[in-house]
């Protein structure tokens, strides 16, 4: 459905471009023609879904939780930088 709006909205800035009498295209067929193109890309997309929720899922388990890092700082030497959050100090630790 997204593909279609983003074809028929790109298409829509060549419309003045095409003679008025007879049309390039029909809006129709390309409707239908975005239709098909989707029932033939849906088993793709279930396969490769298939494949890629595991590796997420391991990727997620081996990083771990994200939130207790700063955001990543890029140095001026290309480096980058990934700080770890600094929580409340324990108890008997002096904070500096």
């Amino acid at each position: 459905m997204r593909t279609t709006f983003i074809c028929l909205f790109a298409l829509s800035f060549a419309w003045p471009a095409v003679a008025e009498d007879e049309p390039f295209f029909s809006f129709d067929d390309l409707i239908q023609e975005m239709e098909q193109l989707a029932e033939e890309a849906a088993p793709l997309m279930q396969d490769w879904m298939a494949w890629i929720t595991p590796q997420l899922e391991a990727l997620g388990d081996r990083i771990g939780d994200l939130s207790q890092y700063e955001a990543p700082e890029v140095l001026p030497n290309g480096d980058i930088i990934i700080r770890k959050k600094l929580g409340p100090p324990e108890e008997g630790q002096i904070d500096l």
